[in-house]
Formats: structure tokens, sequence, C-alpha cells
């Protein structure tokens, strides 16, 4: 039987079908590479796959966990999804807001350097 609760984000909704819990989240909130980021940092510990619905509206994450992993400790993981991927929304929010002055810092750097011919 599967349930359903919503996380602390409105663009991210969750149902759980035994050891695999599915995310939804909402590309108009998150880019799908910011997406693919967050899920490759859970990789090394769950198996994760990520799909696009066909009207492009949202991505579902599928974590599928071990049966040892109780629904407490789900939760948390989850928990913790979410916070990276806000976190890694953040990162690349800033990336792009300050690629200009990056550029400029490092083309100051190797202006007088024997790397550019």
């Amino acid at each position: 039987m599967a349930s359903e609760s919503k996380v602390a984000l409105s663009s991210v909704h969750r149902v759980t079908h035994g050891n695999t819990v599915s995310v939804e989240v909402c590309l108009n909130a998150f880019h799908i590479d910011t997406i693919k980021e967050t899920c490759y940092r859970f990789s090394g510990k769950y198996y994760n796959s990520i799909s696009v619905t066909a009207d492009n509206q949202k991505a579902i994450v599928k974590f599928q966990f071990p049966t040892t992993i109780l629904d407490d400790e789900q939760e948390k993981i989850l928990q913790s999804f979410n916070d990276d991927l806000l976190d890694q929304d953040l990162r690349n929010t800033v990336s792009k807001k300050t690629e200009a002055v990056r550029n400029l810092i490092l083309a100051n750097a190797f202006a007088n350097s024997e790397f550019i011919e």
C-alpha cells in the first residue's frame, strides 16, 4: 500500500512503495541539472534514478533503500536530499552570478604568466 507525505518544500512531494520512495520535484522550481547533481551526491550510498514526466513539469527521483533502513531513517535521508537540493540550487545560482568576476580574476592572474602565448 502506498503512503504519501508532504516534505518541507512545496515543490517536492514523495510517494512510498515498500522500500522504493519516489520524490517528485517540480522543474519550475529546480533545474534538471541541479537535481542530477544532488542525486549524484547520494548515489554512493543509495540507488537512485531520475525520470521526467511526459509534460516536462516534474522530475521523478526514485530511491531504492535496503530493507534494513527503517521509515524514520528514510525520512531523514529524504530531508537531507531536500537540504542538498536547496544547497546545490544556491551554489548554481551563486556560480552564475559570480562568473564574470571569477573570469576577470583568472584573466588578471594569468595575464603576465607564460601560460598565455
